[in-house]
């Protein structure tokens, strides 16, 4: 593991050693390492994602029921906003985890029409986040793990999202 942080590390150009930096490394990645790091970082996204969603269900949870600002309806869609913006930050943070994967670390990549912008990489985060998966682009390498965990993570966020709204709902309607 020690090796896979130094190659890491060399890889971003944090680390240097005798003068040999990144674009000049005789390291290489191992396939396994490559998977390793993938699988780290899903868990990771899936932490970030499951603490954010939870933190923003919570504070609407909490904040709602002692405001007086809102009508009791108004309450409901406040949830559904809250909610929305939750998980635009996961998408986000996804398409963020795309980007890093693969311009910093080689990691796979995307095909089909895919276009090297900010706005494709929010594109095809939210589309597998969803499961909607209009194939136009697909992935390639080790970024088709991620995807996996993506759309899963989504699924169980959107449940969530539908299961919170309902008890909103019955309190609020």
């Amino acid at each position: 593991m020690q090796g896979f942080v130094v190659h890491l590390a060399m890889r971003i150009g944090v680390l240097e050693i005798d003068g040999v930096s990144q674009n000049q490394s005789a390291f290489l990645f191992r396939s396994s390492d490559i998977r390793m790091f993938a699988l780290l970082l899903c868990f990771a996204l899936i932490s970030v994602s499951v603490m954010t969603h939870y933190e923003v269900l919570r504070l609407m949870n909490d904040r709602l029921g002692s405001t007086h600002a809102f009508s009791e309806r108004a309450k409901v869609l406040a949830a559904l906003v809250g909610s929305i913006a939750s998980h635009l930050v996961q998408i986000g943070t996804f398409s963020l985890a795309y980007y890093v994967m693969r311009d910093k670390f080689g990691m796979g990549g995307f095909g089909g029409t895919f276009e090297d912008s900010l706005t494709s990489f929010l594109y095809f985060s939210s589309e597998t986040y969803t499961t909607l998966g209009f194939g136009d682009i697909y992935p390639t390498g080790p970024l088709r793990m991620v995807c996996g965990i993506e759309s899963l993570t989504g699924l169980l966020m959107v449940s969530w999202t539908a299961s919170f709204t309902y008890l909103e709902m019955r309190r609020y309607w």
